[in-house]
C-alpha cells in the first residue's frame, strides 16, 4: 500500500495473467512481457509443430527458451539498441542447442578445379575461395563463361544441376562457410550466444551449404550432413535443437525438414530432435521484386541524391 500497489486476491491475479493472450496488453498483469510476446508475434516469429512442416500457417506462445533465442535473433535483425528490451526476463534450466543455417551467397564456396591445360586450373590442383575471392583472376575463372568454375548445367529430367568436366566445387567446411569477405554472417550472434554461455562446435553449430544447387541436389550431400549434424547435437547435449538462420536458410531448413519427414524416419524424427525452427526473414514467398526484373525485364538505375537524374524505371520496349 505503501507504494500504491493493490492486491489482488490469487483468482484475480490469474485472469489479468490468462488476459496476456488476447489483442490488448492493458490490462495484463505482466504487461511488458505481453507486450514482447505481441511484438515478437508480429514478426511472424513463433515456431508451431505444424509450422516445422508447413511453415508459416500456425501460432503458439513460445517457451522460454524459444523466447530466448527469438529475442537475440529479433535484436538482431532490427537493430534495437538494448537486448533486455526484448528478452524475457526468467530463464529456463533447459538450453537447446542452436543451429544456424547459411544464406543465400552469403557463405564460401571453394572450388577444385582440375581441367588440363586450362588457364584457371593450378599445376597441381587444391581447394581455393571461389566465391568471394576479390583476386581478378580468380574472379574471371569463377564467372567467365568459357571457364567458369562456378557454371552449372541444369538437367529437368532429374531437376539436379552439374559442374563443369573436372571441376568440383564445395562450401567451406564448418564457420569458415558461414563467412563473407572473412567476415562470419552470424558474427554477433554467436557472440551473444556465447556470452549466455553456448559454446561453439559443442551446443551452437553451423551448417553451410552450395546455394546454386537445386532441392534435388541438396538432397545428395547437404541434407544428409544437417541430418547428421542434428542428430550428433541431439545425441551430445541430450536436448532437441532449435533451427535458425535468415534468408534463403528459411527454403533450405523447410525443405530439409520435409525431406527428413519424408526419407529419414518421419514426422517421430523431427519431433523428436527438433524443438523449434526460427526463420528470420524467409523468402517463402519467392523473390517477387527479382522474378519480376527477370520476367519483366525491368532495370533499375540509382543516381545518388543531389545529382541529375535521380532514380528511374526503365522497361522493355515489349
Amino acid at each position: 500500500d505503501a507504494l500504491g500497489v493493490r492486491e489482488e486476491s490469487s483468482e484475480a491475479s490469474e485472469s489479468r495473467r490468462t488476459s496476456c493472450t488476447a489483442t490488448s496488453c492493458s490490462t495484463c498483469a505482466l504487461e511488458v512481457r505481453c507486450k514482447r510476446l505481441h511484438k515478437i508475434s508480429e514478426l511472424g516469429l513463433l515456431p508451431t509443430e505444424s509450422s516445422m512442416l508447413d511453415p508459416p500457417l500456425s501460432r503458439r506462445l513460445p517457451s522460454t527458451v524459444q523466447l530466448f533465442v527469438l529475442g537475440v535473433i529479433h535484436f538482431l535483425a532490427i537493430g534495437a539498441t538494448s537486448p533486455s528490451s526484448l528478452l524475457v526476463a526468467e530463464r529456463s534450466s533447459v538450453r537447446h542447442p542452436v543451429v544456424v543455417v547459411g544464406p543465400l551467397i552469403g557463405q564460401t564456396l571453394q572450388v577444385n578445379d582440375a581441367r588440363w591445360l586450362n588457364p584457371c586450373s593450378p599445376w597441381t590442383p587444391t581447394w581455393t575461395t571461389a566465391w568471394v575471392n576479390l583476386d581478378k583472376l580468380a574472379a574471371v575463372c569463377a564467372f567467365h563463361s568459357s571457364h567458369a568454375q562456378l557454371g552449372l548445367t541444369f538437367d529437368p529430367t532429374t531437376n539436379r544441376t552439374k559442374s563443369p568436366e573436372h571441376v568440383q566445387v564445395r562450401v567451406a567446411e564448418g564457420w569458415a562457410g558461414l563467412t563473407v569477405f572473412g567476415y562470419e554472417v552470424y558474427g554477433n550472434l554467436t557472440q551473444r550466444l556465447e556470452s549466455e554461455g553456448f559454446v561453439r562446435d559443442v551446443d551452437i553449430l553451423p551448417m553451410g551449404y552450395d546455394w546454386r544447387l537445386s532441392v534435388a541436389d541438396w538432397e545428395q550431400e547437404a541434407f544428409p550432413r544437417f541430418f547428421r549434424t542434428i542428430s550428433d547435437a541431439v545425441s551430445k547435449n541430450g536436448q532437441p535443437v532449435v533451427l535458425t538462420g535468415l534468408s534463403m536458410a528459411a527454403p533450405f531448413t523447410h525443405a530439409f525438414l520435409r525431406w527428413a519427414n519424408a526419407k529419414r524416419g518421419g514426422k517421430s524424427w523431427v519431433q523428436k530432435n527438433v524443438h523449434a525452427f526460427v526463420p528470420v526473414g524467409g523468402p517463402f514467398n519467392g523473390a517477387v521484386n527479382a522474378l519480376s526484373a527477370l520476367v519483366g525485364g525491368m532495370a533499375f538505375a540509382y543516381t545518388p541524391p543531389g545529382q541529375p537524374g535521380a532514380a528511374k524505371f526503365t522497361w522493355p520496349s515489349r
